[in-house]
């Protein structure tokens, strides 16, 4: 797979075969397509970050998000994620959080499941209060990612903390 065969100078085709690689297990060969390609661009190094995350490879994401040039909110929500989901390293991905200039809807349910998986309620309540409060301030009056947080797994895991 060394040889792209002039399909290395193709984003689309390369952020496609990343991408189809990484969906059927050969995530070896979506490196290679990654490390092969003359331009990477924001999709190309978000799909394989979460292609190393995947993998359980944290480290590996952490490498290739240091060397990235760029970053976009989905960026930064790719590895925070990881080191909640993979890790459960919460206070590492809080440094994250906290460093990210682009926090996204995505960045900030990370945050507050991870601070409920871990059971630290207070930490979860106090992130969707500030969350709710911010989007309101900002005219986002009820949409669909508030009111299912609202209903679902967030208030359940608040109320079995505040009962047990």
């Amino acid at each position: 797979m060394k040889n792209l065969s002039g399909f290395a100078f193709d984003l689309f085709v390369t952020n496609g075969l990343i991408s189809s690689y990484c969906r059927s297990g050969e995530n070896g060969l979506a490196r290679e397509v990654f490390d092969g390609s003359v331009y990477n661009d924001l999709v190309s190094w978000n799909s394989i970050m979460s292609v190393m995350l995947i993998c359980g490879e944290l480290g590996e994401a952490q490498k290739l998000f240091d060397e990235m040039r760029s970053r976009e909110a989905f960026s930064w929500a790719i590895l925070i994620d990881g080191y909640v989901m993979i890790a459960g390293n919460v206070g590492r991905a809080q440094e994250l959080f906290d460093q990210s200039s682009e926090k996204d809807l995505v960045c900030w349910h990370s945050m507050i499941v991870g601070y409920s998986n871990v059971g630290d309620m207070d930490s979860a309540r106090g992130l969707f209060e500030v969350i709710a409060r911010e989007l309101f301030e900002c005219g986002y009056h009820g949409g669909s990612w508030l009111m299912a947080t609202s209903v679902t797994e967030i208030p359940r895991r608040l109320h079995q903390h505040e009962a047990g």
